[in-house]
């Protein structure tokens, strides 16, 4: 529950004027935690591609939308401002941090005590009459899913290359129907999965309106 509020109070501030200063002592601060948790490099740098990504998109949004004032130098006609080279460097600044601070919540804790604390954080909604519990039911059972699905995304994409069907052509069209034969049989396991789960939570009398059962109490004490 304290990573959880930790991490939301990181995005909090990632989103709050505090300068290019304080942002760069908040990504500091979360890849130290980082190299702290001993979290595999891969997913750090796996956080870099993204946040690569993010500021190509950025660049090209914010280098045609902001062009008056200061400009380092011109792509034809069309300069390149000092305020969008700032803009584009702090925003791509903050989703790294954010991605980084999720990478070590989601690395550091189960998916149980995800779903827990979830729970734990959206209860006094249940004063208006909201279902806390199934929404903490239906989230805890998505993140046990996502690996799996993971897993068969990959065994599909090696068994369609082994045909021959390759999704990483650089034609548009090419493309497009290795994506289709991708992700259609994909959705196919997955709406299977579903029914099987559904049907065997069912056959051992799951009711979601029962008050649940606690499969370990979380405690705050002092040491």
């Amino acid at each position: 529950f304290i990573k959880l509020l930790t991490f939301l109070t990181m995005v909090g501030l990632s989103f709050a004027p505090i300068g290019i200063t304080g942002q760069v002592l908040m990504f500091a601060t979360t890849l130290t935690v980082f190299m702290v948790s001993e979290i595999k490099w891969k997913h750090f740098f796996s956080t870099l591609k993204l946040a690569v990504f993010m500021w190509v998109i950025l660049s090209l949004i914010f280098t045609f939308t902001y062009t008056s004032g200061d400009y380092y130098f011109m792509i034809g006609n069309t300069p390149v401002s000092v305020y969008s080279v700032h803009l584009t460097l702090h925003t791509t600044l903050r989703i790294w941090t954010i991605l980084l601070a999720g990478t070590v919540f989601t690395k550091t804790t189960s998916d149980g005590d995800i779903a827990w604390a979830f729970t734990t954080l959206i209860y006094p909604l249940k004063l208006v009459r909201i279902p806390v519990e199934r929404i903490g039911t239906t989230l805890s059972m998505a993140l046990n899913f996502i690996p799996q699905i993971t897993y068969d995304l990959k065994e599909i994409t090696k068994a369609q290359r082994s045909r021959r069907i390759n999704s990483s052509k650089s034609k548009i069209v090419c493309w497009l129907k290795g994506i289709i034969t991708i992700f259609t049989p994909l959705f196919v396991l997955i709406f299977k999965r579903a029914l099987t789960t559904s049907n065997a939570m069912t056959i051992g009398g799951y009711d979601l309106d029962i008050k649940k059962t606690k499969y370990k109490k979380h405690k705050f004490t002092f040491r």
